[in-house]
């Protein structure tokens, strides 16, 4: 059973030597090699019967080569909603591309970008 596998493997190496190779753009790629930064963090979540907003809202920049950008996400909710500020959901920020979502105990960022190589 070997004997007629290693001429089928043979065949195979033959076909692969004929490969023609795949050029590759000299491109690089992205990375994000540096942590975004995040500034003015501020939280406010209002006592139930107070007619004061709830509101989070924080400055982020990313200086990674490439991925350069600099915004303010916020998000406020009225005292007359009936709405969570800790309801997870993805709310956009100044960026179309960047959105963001607090839970009380967190705030996670995400962001779209298109890599070119």
């Amino acid at each position: 059973m070997h004997y007629a596998i290693l001429p089928l493997l043979s065949l195979a190496l033959a076909g692969l030597s004929n490969a023609v190779p795949v050029v590759q753009r000299d491109v690089a790629r992205l990375s994000e090699s540096e942590p975004w930064k995040l500034s003015n963090i501020r939280v406010i979540e209002a006592k139930d019967g107070t007619r004061v907003h709830s509101s989070v809202s924080f400055d982020i920049v990313d200086i990674n080569r490439g991925l350069e950008f600099s915004t303010n996400c916020s998000y406020s909710v009225s005292p007359d909603s009936d709405e969570d500020l800790e309801k997870p959901g993805w709310r956009k920020c100044g960026l179309k591309f960047v959105d963001f979502q607090y839970t009380g105990d967190k705030i996670e960022i995400r962001r779209y970008y298109k890599d070119p190589a």
